[in-house]
Order: C-alpha cells, then structure tokens, then sequence
C-alpha cells in the first residue's frame, strides 16, 4: 500500500480554493488499523514512517496523507466536459 504526503509547507502556498479541495490528515499511530486518521493535522515524516527509518534531514518535517480530492465546483463546464 503507498500514500501521496504533502508537506505544511506546499499546502501553505497553495491559493485557498485549491487548498479547501484537498482532505488531508494523520493515522492514528496509537489506534487499532481501520481507525478514522485525524483529519487537517500534520505529524513529523519520522514518526508516520516509523518503525522504516528515514534520513535525518526529512524526519522533522510536518507532512500529512492526501485523503482526498475534490473536484472544484463548475457552473460553467466547457463543451468538451458536456459530452
């Protein structure tokens, strides 16, 4: 199994509409598997990759799981999208 990781920084840049698309969280490390992930938080790349080792230099950074993606919202769909 793979999951995409984005980083606080790249969110923090992203313009407010495509950052309110994106569903993004944490697993509960201290949960049973199947638990719900906290959901708009970060923890450090150390930690979500643990017990695999990562380089010192990644393991502080803040990164969470992209959940989802949600298509923006189009009142005015190009014809090509009404066929």
């Amino acid at each position: 199994m793979g999951a995409i990781l984005v980083t606080r920084s790249l969110l923090g840049k992203l313009p407010p509409d495509d950052r309110h698309r994106l569903k993004f969280g944490v697993p509960r490390l201290e949960g049973a598997r199947g638990e719900a992930p906290v959901l708009f938080t970060f923890a450090r790349l150390g930690d979500m990759a643990a017990p695999h080792p990562v380089p010192a230099r990644f393991a502080e950074l803040a990164v969470a799981e992209l959940l989802d993606l949600n298509n923006p919202t189009n009142a005015n769909p190009s014809p090509r999208d009404a066929g």
